[in-house]
């Protein structure tokens, strides 16, 4: 790994990403229609200043354990973890978070007392609503959205209400108000700067006229409502816009036709400047090119990733004026650049995200560096992660976990250092030994290498005490994500039921880079498939997996590869499970049109008249007569990303063809399985599934 320090070392923080522009579920209107730098001289972290749990006395985070059992129950593992999106407030007195409650979450606000840690406000949610985002703005305030299934014109869409919270009592206040309004925003939080300098307000933006493709960025006051004031109006074909860490609106991007085949990017050096159009630099063929932040000292100073040197891409300075690269920042030789952490000050880079086995940090911060090391000593064998800092700096969130360890959250306080843990996020499972998580790779059929990861079935304590066991192959969703060496709830409760699991990052998936990931276009059910089928293989043939005891199983593309597995493969399986699965290729290409982006994002997949042959032969509903073993089909019937109708076509097409299938729906299941009594219904059907096929 390469990175140049010059410029990067003076820090403080927040953490920038870059919006992805190609929206998964945003409404498209039809147009026809009417309607502190480092802290030096910091305290050495040391066993001493470690404290016991800081909420061990809370009983809302003390869950009642059982007895070791032999096998951890269904139960463990189906729990939604115990907390999401934990902040602590700029100056320490308040801490926020998502609070698993049984079935959903609840926003909780939470005052930290002499006697412990005390409820003050929240919201709840419901079956129907989710919080979707908690952040402080102030003290004295939250800003969070609730999210909810909904409809336009037809459409299935996902919206977001916007909500200001005090943190000690008080109703939350609407941010948005609709007085003679016919058509609400849908999404009311797709914020493009929290403003950490400005306690009063955010950028939000969202499209102001329904009939527009095009949002305006609006200056959005957090105490009270009032009428939002317009920080950049909208540019046609402009879909997302990107600030700076001091909330400058700088760059733009989106498609400069409807037919979304022409990109278009926009940058410029500060408010004053002219937009510069520079989509040459995401045009068809083109290197990948994305802006990651900009440094604000220097106006003419953007950061960007490009893949122009490198095919796994690499963090450079980009000159504005003179549309050119200036020095390499950073690159790896694993893999491609994550998130940046940069300084809200004047967006100086304190720390690189990237990830090979592991999801890692490159931190350029001597501060950071330091306290991440000390609390390394103490957890050896854990991974730790820095999560969020409050907005003063005087308080860090880290993440502690591992491949066999669901890990827990730390608050840190800097001033008087104390690491504090909250209680584990699966508390069931701190009385069980996990299965170990083996990295591996394995050679596809044309040479390319595939990594994958072999979750050993429960008792195995290495990969070569392996031998003949029944397998899961667990192929994930996306496709453009990856699997990591890390928890998953998933192949881990598998493998505590016998099964040894696998999982491999095939092409096309994320993270090593653009070669790899461009090999995946319109492979679905070819090359991609064959990777997948490859590592099946691999196992059978070096003895680690019993060839007559063999399933595949996955969610979402993983679901569509679980069924192109029963039907291209018929004779390897022994059966197949999908979860919110595709199965009709050419109705996700038409469906995807419904959306802004979707267009191009579809195009990956396969062009609807020109590519209508290859659709046909790799949709699995097309061809459920080549299917030869028992098929489980589980869906969510308010799915906003996979519609319910993939799975019951695909019902229908078993049925029609006298294969076996069974079919489940999941009442107010959604794409993610966030509902715990839908986890808990997969995960029990999926291991009565498995009995009956596997023995």
């Amino acid at each position: 790994m390469r990175f140049n320090m010059r410029r990067y070392a003076s820090v403080t923080s927040t953490i920038f990403t870059s919006a992805s522009f190609a929206g998964t579920n945003i409404y498209q209107p039809k147009l026809k229609s009417t309607g502190q730098s480092s802290r030096a001289g910091q305290k050495s972290l040391t066993r001493r200043y470690f404290s016991r749990l800081l909420l061990a006395a809370t009983l809302l985070f003390a869950p009642t354990l059982s007895f070791a059992a032999q096998m951890p129950a269904v139960e463990d593992f189906a729990r939604l973890p115990l907390l999401k999106q934990v902040r602590i407030s700029p100056g320490g007195k308040y801490m926020s978070a998502k609070v698993a409650n049984e079935n959903v979450y609840n926003g909780l606000v939470y005052k930290f007392t002499d006697e412990g840690p005390v409820i003050t406000n929240g919201v709840a949610e419901d079956e129907k609503r989710w919080v979707r985002k908690l952040r402080w703005v102030n003290e004295d305030r939250l800003v969070l959205s609730v999210g909810f299934n909904s409809i336009r014109r037809g459409t299935d869409t996902v919206e977001s209400r916007l909500l200001s919270l005090p943190a000690e009592g008080g109703k939350p206040i609407p941010l948005f108000s609709y007085n003679n309004v016919i058509i609400p925003v849908q999404f009311e939080d797709d914020i493009v700067s929290w403003l950490d300098h400005d306690p009063e307000h955010i950028l939000i933006q969202y499209r102001k006229e329904p009939t527009t493709r095009s949002p305006h960025v609006m200056r959005v006051a957090v105490n009270k409502r009032r009428l939002h004031k317009t920080a950049q109006t909208l540019k046609s074909g402009i879909y997302d816009w990107q600030a700076d860490t001091k909330g400058v609106v700088r760059a733009g991007r989106g498609y400069k036709d409807q037919g979304e085949t022409k990109p278009y990017l926009i940058i410029r050096k500060n408010v004053e400047d002219t937009w510069r159009d520079i989509s040459h630099r995401i045009g068809e063929g083109a290197p990948d090119f994305s802006i990651r932040g900009f440094y604000s000292d220097d106006p003419n100073i953007a950061y960007v990733e490009s893949t122009h040197e490198h095919d796994l891409g690499a963090l450079y300075e980009y000159d504005i004026e003179k549309d050119a690269f200036g020095p390499m920042i950073f690159r790896s030789t694993s893999s491609e650049v994550g998130r940046l952490y940069l300084s809200p000050n004047n967006g100086a880079i304190r720390g690189i995200g990237y990830g090979a086995e592991q999801e890692s940090i490159i931190w350029l911060d001597s501060a950071i560096k330091a306290e991440i090391k000390a609390i390394e000593n103490i957890f050896p064998d854990k991974s730790v992660t820095l999560i969020r800092e409050s907005i003063d700096q005087k308080f860090a969130v880290y993440d502690i976990s591992g491949a066999l360890d669901p890990g827990r959250y730390y608050i840190f306080d800097r001033e008087n250092p104390r690491l504090s843990a909250l209680p584990p996020q699966y508390p069931e499972l701190e009385q069980h030994t996990l299965s170990p998580v083996i990295a591996q790779q394995y050679q596809a059929r044309d040479g390319l290498q595939i990594k994958a990861y072999v979750t050993l079935p429960t008792g195995a304590a290495s990969l070569d005490a392996v031998k003949n066991a029944p397998f899961v192959i667990l192929p994930h969703g996306g496709p453009h994500a990856r699997d990591f060496l890390q928890f998953d709830y998933w192949a881990q409760f598998l493998a505590s039921r016998g099964y040894g699991v696998l999982q491999m990052n095939f092409r096309g998936s994320s993270g090593a880079g653009q070669t790899f990931r461009e090999a995946g276009q319109k492979q679905w059910g070819q090359a991609m498939q064959d990777d997948i089928t490859d590592g099946a293989q691999w196992l059978v043939q070096q003895g680690y997996a019993d060839p007559d005891r063999l399933a595949i199983m996955g969610g979402s593309y993983g679901g569509y590869a679980a069924l192109m597995g029963a039907v291209k493969t018929p004779d390897l399986y022994q059966c197949a499970i999908s979860f919110a699965g595709i199965s009709d290729l050419p109705a996700v290409v038409r469906r995807s049109r419904e959306y802004i982006g979707g267009k191009a994002a579809a195009n990956y997949i396969g062009r609807l008249w020109q590519d209508r042959q290859y659709l046909k032969e790799n949709s699995p509903a097309q061809r459920a007569d080549e299917v030869k073993v028992p098929v489980l089909l589980i869906h969510g019937k308010d799915d906003r990303i996979v519609d319910v109708n993939q799975s019951k076509k695909m019902r229908r097409a078993l049925k029609a063809a006298n294969k076996t299938v069974e079919y489940i729906e999941l009442d107010r299941g959604d794409h993610y399985l966030s509902l715990y009594k839908n986890r808990l219904k997969f995960l029990t059907q999926t291991e009565r599934f498995l009995k009956t096929c596997l023995n």
